[in-house]
């Protein structure tokens, strides 16, 4: 695991990250919703963009997302193993109060 800080000059802005992410096949924890945009499974033209990144994005607080993710890690492991046996293995979770959506 690795901040984006580690990373990348602090105030990269969200572009800059789905690149570095993407060339390094990282899943990006965010609570960023201008990066949740960035990074979906809609299509850019004619393909999607970022083929190799993925994102667990948190509709909540900080405090409030480590309670839920604390609930719902075993089900966002299963479906990160599962991603990996697909063609497109991006893993796109985002987290709420009332569940998870896993694409």
């Amino acid at each position: 695991m690795q901040f984006v800080r580690e990373v990348l000059a602090g105030g990269s802005p969200d572009p800059v990250v789905a690149k570095v992410g993407d060339t390094l096949s990282a899943i990006v924890v965010t609570w960023d919703r201008d990066f949740e945009r960035l990074v979906s499974r809609v299509p850019v033209g004619n393909k999607a963009a970022f083929r190799r990144l993925g994102r667990i994005s948190f509709r909540c607080d900080e405090t409030q997302g480590r309670r839920l993710l604390e609930r719902w890690i075993s089900l966002i492991e299963a479906h990160y193993e599962q991603c990996l046996t697909e063609s497109d293995f991006r893993m796109i979770v985002q987290v709420q109060e009332s569940g998870l959506k896993l694409t």
